[in-house]
């Protein structure tokens, strides 16, 4: 992660939006830095629920990102599989669509 620049970096977190949670978050506060969890709590106190994105600033990865976009999505275990991954393709166009205002 730390070698690519791009305009966002997406993180599939949990509903709490708790970065300490889940492999891939902590890797992101880690890079981010806690100023990314602060900013996740100040501005989503409530979480988000399945299929929201909530975005924030890249903290300490801002010379690499410009946002972090957190993503909330189903569990994947036997059975759902088709259901995440319906998922997955409809929170990449929610986050084309607010990375560029459609």
């Amino acid at each position: 992660m730390s070698h690519f620049q791009a305009d966002a970096l997406v993180n599939s977190s949990n509903g709490d939006l708790n970065l300490h949670v889940g492999s891939l978050s902590r890797i992101v506060l880690d890079a981010a830095g806690q100023d990314a969890q602060d900013e996740c709590l100040l501005n989503f106190p409530c979480g988000l629920q399945i299929g929201q994105v909530g975005v924030t600033s890249s903290g300490k990865l801002q010379d690499r990102f410009k946002a972090i976009f957190h993503v909330v999505l189903p569990k994947w275990n036997s059975g759902n599989g088709e259901m995440v991954t319906l998922s997955i393709i409809q929170l990449s166009r929610k986050i084309f669509e607010i990375k560029n205002n459609v």
